[in-house]
Order: C-alpha cells, then sequence, then structure tokens
C-alpha cells in the first residue's frame, strides 16, 4: 500500500494524540471566492540540532522563540534575531504535557497546553519573556477541547480549536478568561497551527485540510453567525513538514517566519508591503 505522507506528517504531529470528530462537514467551494497573493521562499535557516521550532514561533524585541514538546514537558528555546541559539527552558503544567503556538506580546510568550493521554484539559499561560516563568494560568477546559495557537492582542486573548474549526476570543476578567466571541472559517480549512493580529487583519495558518496555507481575515468584519470567509491567501509550502507557526519579522509587515521544525523558513508576501 502506498504511504499516505499527509496522514503521516499528522500522525507525527500529534504522537499519541487522538484527534476528536469534526462538529461540522468541510465547504469546499469557499477556496475559489478568495483572493490568492504571491508569497516568495526566501530563505531557510537551520537551526542547531535538538532546538526545534515544531510547534510555533515568536518574535520579540530581542530575541526569537520557538515551541516544542519533549518527555512531558514544553520546550521553549529562545534565539536571536538570526536564530542563533541562546537557551532553552523545560516548562511542566499539572494536568497538561503538550504546547502548541506561541506568541508574543509586550515582554511575554503566550501559549496554549492540552493534554495527550487520559481526561481532556486546556490551559492558557503567559510567561515571562527574559526567564520563561509562568506569570498567569487559566483553564479554559470548559470552552475548548483542542487547544493549539495563541495570541493575545493586548486586549483579547485569541485561541484555536481543532475540534470545533474556530477561533475563540477571550477577555482576560481577574484570574479568568471570559469568552466573548466564536468565529468559524471554512471546514476545508481544517486546522489553524498559528494566528497573528497585524494592521487590524487577523492571519491564520491552516493545514491538514483541503485549503492548505496563511489566510487573512478583516478584523472588522468578523461575525459570529456563519462562516467568515477570508479575505486572500498566501500559498506557503511545506518544506520539511506540514505547516506549523509563524511570525512577522521586526519591523515587517510583509515579511514572515515560518516554523519548520529542524529549521525555519523566510517567507515575503505580496500585497502586504503597503496595508490595505
Amino acid at each position: 500500500m502506498p504511504l499516505d505522507r499527509r496522514q503521516l506528517l499528522k500522525t507525527v504531529a500529534t504522537g499519541s494524540l487522538l484527534f476528536p470528530a469534526i462538529l461540522r462537514p468541510p465547504s469546499l467551494a469557499a477556496d475559489d471566492e478568495i483572493k490568492k497573493q504571491e508569497c516568495k521562499l526566501l530563505g531557510k535557516h537551520q537551526l542547531p540540532q535538538g532546538k526545534q521550532a515544531v510547534q510555533g514561533l515568536a518574535v520579540g524585541k530581542k530575541h526569537c522563540f520557538s515551541s516544542t514538546n519533549s518527555g512531558g514537558a514544553g520546550l521553549i528555546h529562545r534565539f536571536t534575531h538570526e536564530w542563533k541559539f541562546v537557551d532553552s527552558t523545560s516548562i511542566k503544567i499539572d494536568g497538561v504535557d503538550h504546547i502548541g503556538a506561541i506568541s508574543h506580546h509586550h515582554d511575554s510568550i503566550w501559549g496554549g497546553w492540552l493534554t495527550s493521554t487520559g481526561d481532556r484539559k486546556s490551559v492558557v499561560t503567559e510567561l515571562r519573556a527574559s526567564d520563561l516563568k509562568i506569570l498567569r494560568q487559566f483553564d479554559i477546559t470548559a470552552d475548548i477541547t483542542w487547544i493549539d495557537p495563541v495570541y493575545f492582542d493586548g486586549t483579547h486573548v485569541w485561541v484555536g480549536d481543532l475540534s470545533d474549526l474556530g477561533v475563540h476570543r477571550y477577555r482576560i476578567d481577574g484570574e479568568r478568561l471570559v469568552r466573548d466571541a466564536i468565529f468559524r472559517y471554512p471546514g476545508a480549512m481544517h486546522f489553524s497551527q498559528g494566528l497573528v493580529i497585524q494592521n487590524k487583519r487577523l492571519y491564520s495558518i491552516h493545514t491538514f485540510g483541503n485549503m492548505d496555507g496563511l489566510y487573512e481575515f478583516d478584523l472588522a468584519s468578523l461575525k459570529t453567525d456563519g462562516e467568515n470567509k477570508p479575505r486572500r491567501s498566501w500559498a506557503i509550502a511545506e518544506s520539511t513538514m506540514h505547516l506549523e507557526g509563524f511570525d512577522f519579522l521586526p519591523g515587517k509587515t510583509d515579511e514572515i517566519w515560518h516554523a519548520q521544525g529542524q529549521q525555519v523558513d523566510h517567507w515575503k508576501l505580496a500585497g502586504l508591503a503597503k496595508h490595505n
């Protein structure tokens, strides 16, 4: 029997995790209605052996960070902006053992955690970027079954959930995250692997469906009743593995770093040099 590469990548990406049932069938027609923009691979940066960007990455003021998992703990690797290795921190959180795509905001790293065995649990953490100590921790298990990307925009926490193909928006209320909206995207996009907000647009990268790539949504136009159609898309390609987390380069609105395991890819996105 021929090897199904996509299924193999899905299995490797999730380890022992079992994908939950998707709550609604994928829609396939939406792809024809989305403006497709060109993108160009500018380079590939190899990371030191064992210092991987498997789940995602985040770009801060002084450093870049990548997320992966090992031995029941989340691993955050710190690099310079040129991807020279600085240090690694192993993070253990009770009840969860798998961190997803991360993001950076005002000297903090935000990430989502789930369980790979046993009862499902979904946790969001804020880590201090300087030493990666836990500043805040929120349990959102009641809302989220399959957490992966987490992004904080300064007001809201945005969380991707594979189990219902949605992006969930939360406000911080003391020691709790309170969900105030769920935004659906076309089912054929499947799994959101990374979220970034820039210039009043939401960017989400998708894999394991029929519409792999990076997508742009207009924040002001997002609706909670029905599917949200992306404005534009970029066909970011797999280099070494399925599509994963990403972030924009410092001072750039049209260039991203993309996590690809033992390397990070540098992409230029058409149409974003001047926001439109």
